[in-house]
């Protein structure tokens, strides 16, 4: 009702999210209070969910509140004021990354299961993943301007220009002359990676789509981490990865360095603990 009225579009993310909060709360939706939703994250404690989902959580929550008072279901909104005071752990476990030989797994995967239009699709989409790190929020949001074939770079927002690698240019080329082409079906839009309806991919969905009917899941955000970790074990300079990453901080770089000695402690402590 809200999106009909106000013309936009609520994230699958969020409303998996609100389809939850709706589920497991043991209180009137439209009736609670601050305490409700104090009481509702503390049972989201204890079942040991990560803060960073808590945090999230907590804003799906706000924004289901703020479409039921646009709405007028609402009068008050009872967790407008409410912010959670627990540091995000932004440390890095570089144990848990995928290794080089992983990531050529999924460099070479087949989407077997899918068209031959979503196949190239998918696998420039992983391509991007690990050859530029992107982010999927970044992935979705590349227009048709931001890819220089004859340049062989890609321009991503927050100003980087990223070298396209000499295996990803005939894909693109196939695909800007074929299958963009059959997705677009028509339809105006200067997005480059098109859903099969020919609209933007929605960034929640680029990990079913890359692990559909797929027995080894990957998951994206971690295919960018070990991108990032791999580059600095390589040996290139730290400025140069936070380039790379897009990082606007270089502390954001840095989480991702680990000497061999910690590596090994981490490993050790992982699986073989003493």
């Amino acid at each position: 009702e809200w999106q009909q009225i106000s013309g936009r579009t609520v994230g699958a993310s969020y409303k998996s999210s609100i389809k939850r909060f709706i589920s497991e709360s043991h209180f009137d939706i439209l009736e609670a209070n601050y305490g409700d939703i104090l009481s509702y994250i503390e049972e989201l404690r204890r079942k040991e969910i990560s803060i960073r989902n808590i945090q999230n959580q907590l804003c799906s929550i706000k924004f289901y509140y703020d479409c039921l008072q646009e709405l007028g279901k609402i009068s008050h909104h009872p967790c407008r004021g409410l912010y959670l005071k627990d540091k995000v752990d932004k440390r890095i476990d570089v144990v848990s990354l995928y290794s080089e030989e992983e990531l050529v797994i999924l460099a070479n995967r087949s989407f077997s299961y899918s068209s031959d239009v979503m196949k190239l699709r998918n696998k420039l989409m992983v391509s991007l993943l690990i050859h530029q790190g992107l982010k999927t929020s970044e992935l979705v949001s590349l227009k048709l301007k931001d890819l220089d074939l004859e340049e062989a770079v890609l321009n991503v927002r927050n100003k980087r220009k990223l070298k396209l690698e000499s295996v990803q240019i005939l894909p693109f080329y196939k695909y800007l002359k074929e299958a963009r082409e059959h997705l677009r079906t028509g339809k105006e839009t200067d997005i480059l990676l098109l859903s099969k309806s020919g609209k933007k991919i929605d960034s929640s969905t680029i990990s079913s789509i890359i692990n559909y009917k797929e027995k080894v899941k990957f998951i994206p955000r971690k295919v960018r981490q070990s991108v990032i970790y791999h580059l600095l074990k390589s040996g290139i300079s730290l400025v140069k990865v936070q380039q790379f990453a897009g990082h606007r901080y270089i502390s954001s770089t840095e989480v991702y360095q680990s000497g061999d000695l910690s590596d090994l402690q981490n490993a050790i402590e992982k699986y073989h603990p003493l």
